[in-house]
């Protein structure tokens, strides 16, 4: 089972492999350090844990109708500005 089935099987309340698991940060120091080195996949890998891909939109594609949100006025730390369509928006 892959962790996108594991993940969409559990948020479905359906039966896995094992408990969907995964670890927040992986700092660069701790891995040079404590694992050899290792890649954060390789850390993934050698724990059997499912990774977090992590993807951040950092611009629209016009011709599909997408534009920034333009009621997104103040941007968090570590926060993309919202993409928007006509179809889809967010609301607050």
């Amino acid at each position: 089972m892959t962790s996108k089935q594991r993940f969409l099987n559990a948020l479905g309340r359906q039966k896995t492999d094992r408990l969907p698991v995964t670890t927040h940060h992986l700092m660069p120091s701790f891995l040079d350090k404590y694992m050899g080195g290792i890649s954060d996949q390789d850390f993934f890998d050698y724990f059997g844990l499912d990774p977090i891909r992590w993807l951040i939109a950092y611009t629209f594609d016009p011709s599909s109708g997408e534009y920034f949100d333009p009621t997104h006025k103040e941007i968090g730390f570590l926060e993309a500005r919202r993409i928007c369509t006509d179809n889809w928006r967010f609301f607050i």
